[in-house]
């Protein structure tokens, strides 16, 4: 019943380093507003 899928076939190395990179960089820009809101509330 389940697919499965093969994500090296379906991500290329190039596309799957896009991937990682947006990924670390909405991580950093949610972790410096988080700071940011913890830091007003001190």
């Amino acid at each position: 019943m389940g697919i499965q899928i093969n994500w090296q076939e379906l991500l290329t190395k190039e596309e799957t380093y896009f991937i990682v990179v947006i990924i670390s960089l909405v991580a950093i820009l949610l972790w410096l507003l988080f700071v940011k809101v913890f830091s007003k509330r001190k």
